[in-house]
């Protein structure tokens, strides 16, 4: 039983000593119990390790982001990233420098062309190639490599037959 001493209680020391061996493994008890779910999370964490891959640096040429930007145009920036696997934050940059990449663009086509010797040989046939590849990039069609080659033979054909014919009507 309590005494009371002044009106206060006084606990009887072995009550003491036995409430603070209780907190005691309360609380030992609650510290295993955190490095158990310490060593589970580390060991999950260890199982679900994944090493980062490196990521390689890739370069677009300018006619890739020129071709970037025309589908951005009609299409939202995240399919358009998704179609071509590159990131919508490249995508945004792209857009937004527009007007440098066309430049870029041009002036590289500008330097190729300025190697390229100017022949008058084949003049009519580069100029109606020309008139033909126009035609097909207004209907919106897609000109390839042998699109070209087989226009400009059929032309140098034509070309050819029209000079015989010219030959022909005018005696030597």
């Amino acid at each position: 039983m309590p005494l009371e001493e002044g009106g206060a209680e006084i606990e009887h020391p072995q009550k003491e000593v036995e409430k603070e061996s209780t907190v005691a493994k309360e609380e030992t008890v609650e510290s295993q119990d955190r490095e158990k779910s310490a060593e589970q999370s580390t060991a999950e964490e260890e199982e679900n390790y994944k090493p980062r891959e490196k990521r390689n640096r890739r370069s677009y040429d300018n006619e890739f982001k020129l071709k970037v930007i025309e589908e951005t145009k009609t299409s939202q920036r995240n399919e358009v990233a998704l179609k071509y696997n590159i990131s919508k934050s490249m995508v945004t940059t792209w857009v937004q420098n527009e007007r440098k990449v066309t430049d870029t663009a041009v002036d590289r086509h500008m330097r190729l062309m300025k190697k390229i010797r100017p022949s008058t040989k084949h003049k009519q046939l580069f100029v109606k190639l020309n008139q033909k590849f126009l035609q097909a990039r207004s209907k919106g069609l897609r000109v390839s490599f042998a699109w070209l080659y087989v226009n400009a033979r059929k032309i140098q054909a034509e070309l050819n037959q029209s000079s015989q014919s010219d030959e022909k009507v005018i005696p030597k």
